[in-house]
Formats: structure tokens, C-alpha cells, sequence
């Protein structure tokens, strides 16, 4: 009888062990986030300017979006935000579709959905201006991020993402396509940017332009970084320069069009948290930055990488479970059989 109980306890154990890995893939993907911006100056503690900034954020129960086209001292001059299925848009200055030139002035727009079975999806989008001239389009200093997170309908995996886009100047015509100062990324790992693209040749994405920049960084005064990608896949950021103003452990920081995304999936990598370097406003920065966050590449580096971050593991570690099931298997083996040779003798 002794030997049978000991047996069940073996075996509850190794259940136990086995039980608790599945549970652990059960967890759920991270927020999907997004954020970027035209120009920030200062951090997200404590920003000072930011022009074109946008941020998204999508989990299983709630999304938001901002979208502040100018930002000052953290307070939203022009801009709005959103959450769970509100919108928000406006411009200062819209000519109307009827004029033989639409231009407006400072358009935004935010936009969430309202959460439903674990799956929801939000974006926010600013510019300085736009313009619509027949087939010529341009837009000027503009910035779009948006999040998702899905949940499969038997609800055995979710998976969540993030991407932004952001761009000094984009024309596009018959037989024109031009973006200067681009920068985009993704936490599916995928990212670029470059000073000019002309029909889809890209001219300055080189590690060249990271040696101008050293040339021009002042030790304590003034620090940069050109063309710069951090991260990998779960947690991407790139911009096409970075700087502090005065030593880069107490300086301002600034970011000219930084583009990251966060996401991944469940019982894989996740972004880990983190606040961007590069600071900007806090109404369209600390969402993301409290869901997991984006790490600019420190001013001056020198050198672009795509090497991945530090993606903390969010599964469980199977083969650590697996061995130590097979231990405690063996060890109710051996113990049942001891007790069959021991347990008679106590009792004869």
C-alpha cells in the first residue's frame, strides 16, 4: 500500500512539473507599440519640444493613440488623442478638396478600436502640412505609428505588433517618388533609414555618414549619431540622427525622425521596458514607454547595428522542466522498487 501512494506522489509531481510549462506558454503577447517623431528635444520625464510626434498602444482589454503635431513642455498645443473606439482629427489651416491646390496646415488624426474578443488596433498620425495638386501629393515633417494586438479565436495564442513610419519631406507624382529623412521600423525586426530616396534608390544609409558625425560631435558639448538602428526583433528603433546637447550622462537629448515599434507573440521574445532615449512629449511617449518601450541608439555611437536587444524570454524553460520530469520520474522509479524489498521486511 505504501509503495502504491508513493508511486501516486511520483507521479503527481511529475504531472505537476510537466502542468506547469503549459501553463507558463499561456501567457499572453505583450502591448503592441508604437511611437515616433519629427523632432523631439528632452526626455520623456521631462520634454522641452516636439514636432510631429506619435504614439500607438494595442493590448486584449484597451488601445489608445496621440497624435500632437506640436507639442511644448508636455502640453498638446496642436494634436489630439484617442482611446478604445473615441477619434480625434483636426488641422489648423485646410484650404478644401475644392481649391485647384488642397494644402492644410498641421493635420492630425487618432483612432483606436474598442477591444473585442482580445483583438484590437490603433494609429496616430501628424504632419507640419500637406499638399494635393492633382497626382502631386507632398507632405512635410510627418509621422505615423500604429499598434494591433489579435487574439486567435479559440484563444490559444495571441500575438500583438508595432510599427511607425516617419519622413522630412515626401513627393510623389508621375514618375516621381522622393522622401528625404526617412526613418521606419517594426517589431517584426524590419527597419530602415536614409537621408534621400529618389524612385526607390536610397542615397545616405551608409556607415560613412556616422563618421561625419563623430567629425562634427564636441566632447561635452555636443554629441551625434547618424543613420542608426537598435534593437531587433520584438523591439526596433531607428532614426536618421541623434544628439545630446552638453555631456551625454546629464546632456538634453534630441531625435530627428526616430521611428520603433514593439510586439511578438506569445511564449516568445517580448520587448523589454524601456523609455526612449530620445525623450518627447509625454502625452504621445509614456504610453509606450509604460508598455514596454523604445530604446534610441546612445548619441555618438559611431556605429549603426541591428544586433538584437535585451528581449527578456517570456516562455518557460522547457528543457529545464523536461529533465527535471524525467528526474523525478526515475526517482519514483527507484523508490517504489525500494520500498517493495523494504516495506514487506518491516512488517514480517
Amino acid at each position: 500500500m505504501r509503495a502504491k501512494r508513493i508511486a501516486v506522489a511520483a507521479a503527481g509531481g511529475t504531472l505537476g512539473l510537466v502542468a506547469l510549462p503549459l501553463a507558463a506558454m499561456a501567457s499572453t503577447a505583450p502591448t503592441g507599440s508604437a511611437a515616433g517623431t519629427a523632432v523631439s528635444v528632452g526626455s520623456s520625464s521631462a520634454p522641452v519640444l516636439g514636432i510631429s510626434t506619435t504614439s500607438a498602444n494595442s493590448g486584449s482589454s484597451s488601445s489608445g493613440s496621440s497624435a500632437d503635431v506640436v507639442n511644448l513642455g508636455g502640453t498638446t498645443l496642436v494634436g489630439g488623442s484617442s482611446s478604445d473606439g473615441s477619434t480625434a482629427s483636426g488641422n489648423l489651416i485646410d484650404t478644401g478638396s475644392g481649391a485647384p491646390a488642397e494644402v492644410q496646415v498641421a493635420p492630425y488624426g487618432a483612432t483606436s478600436t474598442k477591444p473585442a474578443a482580445g483583438t484590437s488596433s490603433s494609429e496616430g498620425k501628424a504632419a507640419v502640412a500637406r499638399v494635393q495638386a492633382g497626382s502631386l501629393s507632398a507632405n512635410v515633417a510627418q509621422s505615423d505609428s500604429k499598434a494591433q494586438y489579435t487574439t486567435n479565436p479559440d484563444g490559444t495564442s495571441t500575438k500583438s505588433g508595432g510599427s511607425t513610419s516617419t519622413d522630412g519631406l515626401t513627393v510623389d507624382a508621375p514618375g516621381l517618388s522622393l522622401d528625404a529623412l526617412h526613418s521606419d521600423a517594426s517589431s517584426s525586426g524590419e527597419g530602415n533609414a536614409y537621408l534621400l530616396g529618389i524612385n526607390g534608390t536610397q542615397i545616405g544609409n551608409s556607415s560613412q555618414l556616422q563618421a561625419i558625425c563623430q567629425n562634427l560631435s564636441v566632447p561635452s558639448l555636443l554629441s551625434l549619431s547618424c543613420v542608426t538602428a537598435t534593437g531587433g526583433a520584438g523591439n526596433l528603433f531607428e532614426e536618421v540622427l541623434g544628439g545630446v546637447l552638453g555631456p551625454n550622462d546629464s546632456g538634453i537629448p534630441a531625435t530627428l525622425f526616430g521611428a520603433g515599434g514593439i510586439g511578438g507573440g506569445a511564449g516568445t521574445v517580448a520587448a523589454s521596458p524601456a523609455v526612449i532615449a530620445a525623450g518627447g512629449p509625454a502625452s504621445t511617449m509614456a504610453n509606450v514607454a509604460n508598455n514596454g518601450g523604445l530604446s534610441a541608439a546612445p548619441a555618438g555611437s559611431g556605429t549603426a547595428s541591428n544586433a538584437p536587444g535585451h528581449l527578456p524570454f517570456t516562455g518557460a524553460p522547457i528543457a529545464l522542466w523536461l529533465l527535471a520530469s524525467v528526474a523525478l520520474v526515475g526517482l519514483g522509479a527507484v523508490t517504489v522498487k525500494t520500498s517493495s524489498l523494504v516495506v514487506p521486511r518491516l512488517y514480517s
